[in-house]
């Protein structure tokens, strides 16, 4: 807009930060987008004290460069039900996984910006493209002959230790130490 249109636009089409927030919501509940499913890849978790956030990115298909990113918000308690709800299927939220969730879109003037809040997860969702990645993985370590190379390392006939990678929170981490 340029200086000229500035001025001639009268006070009345002057809105305050909250008045925008406001026209946002209603705008949102007119457009049946309150609650909604929304799908995308995981993109710096943050868990806090009282809160979980991160961003729930879609990319180009080129997978690298970023389309589209929408913040995503989960409070302690449901951030306990998403996470139980992965668990269950053996996957746990972290970056780079693809999920769908399910959440009401938040205009909070205090926080700023519009995000997600949270209130469940579709594990299906998230298994599939976990499971698309581990092919991807499998396909890739073949190609490049790591797959080969790791079967034809010899294993002790007594094998005296054992290492784990995992996060503390990892449904296979249970496993082991239970």
């Amino acid at each position: 807009m340029s200086m000229g249109e500035a001025e001639r636009v009268t006070p009345a089409a002057v809105l305050s930060v909250s008045e925008v927030h406001d026209a946002l919501g209603q705008a949102l509940a007119v457009a049946g987008l309150e609650r909604l499913w929304v799908t995308g890849v995981v993109n710096g978790l943050r868990r806090g004290r009282r809160s979980t956030s991160w961003g729930l990115v879609e990319y180009e298909p080129d997978a690298t460069t970023v389309r589209a990113m929408l913040s995503i918000g989960a409070f302690n308690a449901q951030m306990a039900q998403l996470d139980a709800t992965l668990a269950a299927t053996e996957v746990e939220l972290c970056d780079g996984i693809e999920v769908a969730l399910w959440g009401r879109l938040d205009p909070n003037p205090s926080y700023g910006r519009l995000r997600l809040l949270a209130e469940g997860v579709d594990p299906r969702a998230t298994v599939g493209a976990a499971v698309l990645a581990r092919e991807r993985l499998v396909a890739e370590l073949e190609m490049s002959g790591e797959l080969v190379a790791q079967r034809c390392l010899a294993l002790p006939d007594v094998i005296r230790r054992v290492g784990l990678i995992s996060s503390a929170s990892a449904a296979g981490r249970s496993d082991v130490f239970e």
